[in-house]
């Protein structure tokens, strides 16, 4: 479903095809971030559907069920364009759509330089949702965090060269 939605469409850097950020949200939360729950790796799957492609929400239900639709919407902006209100909902979001959004943020860290000090501010932020004891949200706060501090190495080594 997700592939389908996507079709045609790439992203800036390194361009590929964009199912390729979606697929790789998905395996960093069920390799790498231990939740195997296939809901949540649907969710994980669609994460940018609703914002990105054509596919509607009702599509989603009839397709996935109530749960998975849930989650993508919890991961959706609203059209509102306020962040700081975007960032609160997720807060408040269960450990499940905090996860999926973890792994999003960590995917995008892999960016072109030009996006990497907006990727590594909504890096930050995401870290800020891993405040539950699920060990999938433990093991992304660890993962994140390292991967956050690296950023911010290249960042830092691409400013002060030499």
């Amino acid at each position: 479903m997700a592939a389908a939605a996507h079709e045609g469409q790439t992203t800036a850097f390194p361009e590929t095809p964009y199912i390729a950020h979606p697929v790789s949200v998905a395996g960093l939360v069920m390799g790498v971030f231990g939740c195997t729950d296939p809901e949540v790796v649907a969710a994980a799957l669609l994460h940018d559907t609703l914002e990105k492609t054509s596919l509607e929400a009702e599509e989603i239900r009839e397709a996935m069920g109530d749960r998975v639709l849930r989650l993508v919407l919890a991961l959706t902006k609203d059209g509102s364009g306020d962040d700081e209100a975007r960032w609160r909902r997720l807060a408040e979001e269960g450990w499940e759509a905090r996860l999926i959004k973890m792994g999003d943020a960590l995917d995008h860290l892999n960016c072109g330089i030009d996006d990497l000090p907006h990727r590594i501010e909504s890096a930050g932020r995401a870290l800020e949702l891993g405040f539950s004891e699920e060990e999938p949200i433990r093991l992304a706060s660890e993962v994140l965090h390292e991967s956050l501090r690296t950023a911010e190495v290249r960042l830092a080594s691409i400013l002060t060269p030499g």
